[in-house]
């Protein structure tokens, strides 16, 4: 039985009918040539969601997706790292006697976890410093200068006709171009900077991608210790 079918068949009523709603509602979108934006809140990580979302993406049931941040992090860390992840059954009821021979066995983890520890601190405030304040104190006191140069100076203008037309007129492209001129430089300090961030989100894959295979190794050479041991 296919997923519509089963849905057709035994959603009926209150939440689950307004889940077949919704899910034939998307079918008669597209049916009419419409796009698809798809939001989402919480982590895809956990049901390996994106796989499902890559699916519809190619089969172009959906055009755009608006998701929680983490999201992208964690597609880093699966492209990286994704056969390195170790599961590990009941963690919750775990006693303290469980946790120190989780970490006896794999002691290269407590390594890489204070190494994860220091780079997130470097990482937290570098997006701090990304996210925070749009504009700085002297950036804020130019652009109240500057309005205020152009208020004064069109009031002035306004009530007194101090000078000829032609003039003024010339005065207000000049500074319409500085402020254009202004806003352009600034444009480029930030495309600077974002590039800048871009190579060292690049380095840092790829740093991580070598410590992943690095891990890979010691991986396999515990798993074999602990075969010879148990048997």
């Amino acid at each position: 039985m296919s997923v519509k079918k089963f849905i057709d068949e035994n959603y009926k009523h209150f939440n689950a009918a307004v889940i077949k709603d919704a899910s034939q509602g998307w079918i008669d979108h597209l049916d009419k040539g419409n796009k698809m934006f798809f939001t989402m809140a919480g982590a895809m990580s956990t049901a390996e969601l994106g796989i499902s979302l890559a699916q519809m993406i190619r089969e172009d049931k959906i055009h755009g997706i608006s998701t929680t941040g983490a999201n992208l992090e964690e597609d880093i860390f699966n492209l990286v790292a994704h056969d390195s992840y170790k599961r590990v059954p009941g963690y919750r009821y775990f006693t303290k006697e469980d946790e120190q021979e989780l970490l006896d066995k794999e002691a290269s983890l407590q390594h890489e976890l204070d190494e994860f520890n220091r780079e997130k601190e470097k990482i937290r405030n570098l997006l701090g410093s990304i996210g925070g304040s749009s504009k700085n104190k002297k950036e804020n006191i130019i652009n109240m200068v500057f309005l205020a140069v152009v208020v004064t100076f069109f009031t002035l203008e306004l009530t007194t006709h101090f000078l000829p037309s032609a003039i003024s007129l010339e005065i207000g492209v000049l500074l319409v171009s500085i402020k254009i001129i202004m806003l352009i430089h600034n444009a480029n300090k930030a495309n600077h900077f974002s590039f800048w961030i871009l190579n060292s989100i690049e380095f840092r894959i790829n740093e991580i991608n070598k410590r992943t295979k690095t891990l890979e190794k010691d991986f396999k050479k515990i798993k074999s210790q602990l075969i010879e041991e148990e048997s």
